[in-house]
Parts: C-alpha cells; sequence; structure tokens
C-alpha cells in the first residue's frame, strides 16, 4: 500500500480518488487495476463530472492572487474545510475527496503505478503542472 496525500493529488490518481468517493463506483475500485483507465472519469478536468458534485457538495470557489497564483475551494459546514490547487476542478475535487477520506489515503501501490502508466501514455491527458 502507498499514502496518497490528497491535497497534493493530481492528475488519474486524484481522478481515482475522487471517483472512489461516488457511492455507485465503490464496488467496482479493485476491478479497475486490471483494466484500462479509459472509462474512468476525469473529474479533476472535466467539469460536467466535477460541478454536479461541487453544486451539491457546496463547495466554494475563490481564486487567490500573488504570491499564491492558486484556486481555493471551501465545503461550507460546522467545519470548514479548504484545499488548493492550480485550477478550480482540482482544487474542488481534492476538497470533496478529503471531506470523505482525509488527507492521506492509502492505496494498493500496483494502482499507483497503473495510474501513472495511463497518464503517461494517455493521448488525451493534460500536462502535468
Amino acid at each position: 500500500m502507498v499514502k496518497i496525500k490528497v491535497s497534493e493529488a493530481e492528475g488519474r490518481i486524484l481522478d481515482w480518488l475522487a471517483c472512489s468517493c461516488v457511492p455507485h463506483a465503490s464496488g467496482m475500485m479493485r476491478q479497475i487495476i486490471d483494466r484500462p483507465m479509459s472509462y474512468l472519469g476525469r473529474y479533476s478536468s472535466d467539469a460536467a463530472l466535477a460541478w454536479p458534485i461541487m453544486d451539491r457538495e457546496k463547495i466554494d470557489i475563490r481564486h487567490r492572487p500573488h504570491p499564491w497564483n492558486d484556486v481555493e475551494a471551501t465545503i461550507r459546514g460546522q467545519s470548514p474545510l479548504n484545499a488548493f490547487g492550480p485550477n478550480a476542478l482540482v482544487a474542488a475535487m481534492r476538497c470533496w475527496v478529503i471531506s470523505i477520506k482525509g488527507d492521506e489515503v492509502k492505496v494498493p501501490s500496483e494502482l499507483v503505478v497503473c495510474l501513472e502508466a495511463d497518464e503517461e501514455h494517455d493521448v488525451g491527458a493534460r500536462p502535468r503542472n
């Protein structure tokens, strides 16, 4: 097992973490290790997947100018929770995953290798920040 710090997660690893928080997806998460990653939702880069979650969970977005030059996502509640990222979708998905699983999540090491390889070979993948 590998510990992933959600506040630093990005790309396909963040997408997997977000997908693991979707209620109907929990049963298929282990199967993803043995299959192509192409059907794994791109929660950290696809607004069609992320915005409904952001709306339902009432995640607020605030762009922070210099010196931070990043985006802050906040879930309002009894204990407000913040997360940061290079853009609104990454910040929001980090915030959402942290609210459910905490900032450190253990995932199978073979999954991390598989997700990183998928991102490197994916023609449609966005560049790393």
